[in-house]
């Protein structure tokens, strides 16, 4: 979705408001399902451009260490300058914004999304995983593999704790 900020480029208005919903899915491996609604205002302070704006995500994620999906809802915000292309050096924190004034709001809402949301996600703080040997979610009880292999690289150290116990 296009935005015309051109008149607010040129002076001729002070505020821009806009709003656009985004289907979240496939912006990051994690995110299984859910959308986006992404909402704020383009203003011009005597020269001066900003965005704010808010993201309210509803999304169904999938846990980086039992694998379930779940649930999830979480809001951000935006505030900070805009910067016209080829104008001002870059300085890491401004919305760049083309020099004809057509905003791309979807690339504008997943750059910010992208640089928001966490890097993994988690179920529950104190997710225990899957055993490395049998699969099962250890949320879901202890599994009966016996999860005994040991690090072939520590086995004469496990050798050497059997033969303390023995003695």
């Amino acid at each position: 979705m296009k935005l015309d900020i051109s008149a607010l480029l040129g002076g001729g208005e002070e505020r821009l408001p806009f709003s656009c919903r985004l289907d979240a899915a496939g912006l990051t491996d994690d995110i299984v399902c859910g959308t986006a609604e992404f909402s704020g205002v383009f203003e011009n302070h005597s020269g001066y451009l900003s965005i704010t704006a808010k993201a309210s995500l509803s999304l169904t994620v999938r846990c980086a260490r039992c694998g379930k999906a779940f649930p999830l809802s979480e809001t951000y915000a935006l505030d900070c300058p805009v910067r016209v292309e080829g104008t001002g050096e870059d300085d890491g924190e401004s919305v760049l914004v083309p020099a004809d004034g057509q905003v791309d709001l979807r690339e504008t809402a997943e750059s910010f999304l992208l640089l928001s949301l966490p890097s993994r996600y988690l179920c529950r703080a104190d997710c225990r995983g899957l055993c490395p040997e049998c699969g099962r979610d250890l949320n879901e009880g202890t599994c009966t593999c016996g999860g005994g292999r040991v690090d072939p690289r520590l086995e004469k150290l496990r050798l050497l704790l059997e033969e303390k116990d023995e003695t």
